[in-house]
């Protein structure tokens, strides 16, 4: 009877086990979906709002800040670098920058993706905008604490059910329990790692706004006649210089087509050829040379013949 009993009592242990990681995954699925909002009586959710008596019990708002500044300058790239000190002097950092110095056209252009802290933002945005004249500007803000939330909730079920799948593992008494723990625990930790990262992705976009900044040198005017003789001189060597570069790029980007092309314009040719019927050549009277039903075989003349046909008054000698 003990080993019987002991028997049923390991049995009944692993079939706790199953059961219980099967609810930990089921519940996971149900996990609330934010915690921003709190249930007060009469079931209405309560947002945030100053409370009747002076007490400010507003939520703190999670907001994704970006912003966009054109500037013209006659030196793009000194303006840019006044630019990244400005952000370093706030601990900001510098995503991305690209510079194009100024050419003999007089053209040059800076573009920067600055990220600053959103504390910040007001009096960065002011410094960055009198370095140069300003041409626009723009700011977005978006409000993403329910995302937050969300993420948050996700994370801390996710978190609970993880702890619960380790203590199942360290009680498991047999292999396949073991085994059906640890997948559920594999899937687990890799979606809570998941969304571990797109919640640090969003606290980062939260906490440093996104600038972008572009920086060129003041237009000229387009298409502007030449002052002189030379000038018009020149000006006509480079737009011949211009349309015959553009012609070359335009034969080499094609050059690739056309040989294909002209091989199957062969081959096509060459199969109507074939199966085209050979010309009749016409006869001397215009019409076409035909072949003609052989001719009747002409009588052949007897000398009995011949000699009937002469006149009878013939005389002889």
């Amino acid at each position: 009877m003990t080993p019987l009993l002991s028997r049923k009592t390991t049995h009944s242990a692993s079939l706790t086990a199953v059961l219980l990681s099967c609810l930990l995954l089921a519940g996971c699925g149900f996990a609330p979906s934010s915690t921003n909002d709190a249930v007060v009586e009469g079931g209405a959710p309560e947002q945030g709002f100053v409370g009747p008596e002076g007490g400010d019990s507003t939520i703190e708002r999670d907001v994704v800040s970006t912003a966009s500044i054109s500037l013209t300058a006659g030196d793009p790239i000194a303006v840019a670098d006044e630019a990244v000190d400005v952000v370093l002097a706030v601990n900001g950092h510098v995503d991305r920058r690209n510079d194009n110095p100024v050419e003999d056209n007089g053209q040059g252009s800076a573009q920067l993706v600055l990220r600053v802290p959103s504390g910040d933002l007001d009096t960065t945005l002011a410094e960055l905008k009198s370095l140069a004249e300003l041409v626009r500007s723009s700011l977005n803000q978006t409000d993403v604490t329910t995302q937050a939330d969300d993420l948050d909730a996700r994370i801390a079920a996710l978190q609970t059910s993880v702890t619960r799948l380790l203590t199942l593992m360290s009680q498991a008494t047999t292999t396949g329990d073991l085994i059906a723990l640890e997948s559920a625990l594999s899937e687990r930790q890799s979606e809570l790692d998941g969304l571990k990262a797109q919640r640090d992705s969003l606290t980062d976009l939260v906490d440093y706004a996104t600038v972008e900044m572009y920086i060129t040198t003041p237009g000229v005017v387009v298409g502007a006649a030449p002052g002189d003789f030379w000038g018009g001189v020149v000006v006509g060597f480079q737009s011949m210089i211009a349309f015959f570069g553009g012609l070359l790029v335009v034969l080499g980007v094609l050059l690739p087509w056309l040989l294909p092309l002209g091989l199957l314009a062969l081959l096509i040719v060459w199969l109507a050829r074939r199966k085209r019927p050979p010309r009749v050549q016409p006869g001397p009277a215009g019409y076409p040379q035909e072949n003609l039903p052989p001719r009747p075989p002409i009588p052949a003349q007897t000398p009995t013949a011949d000699r009937e046909a002469e006149p009878a008054d013939r005389n002889p000698g």
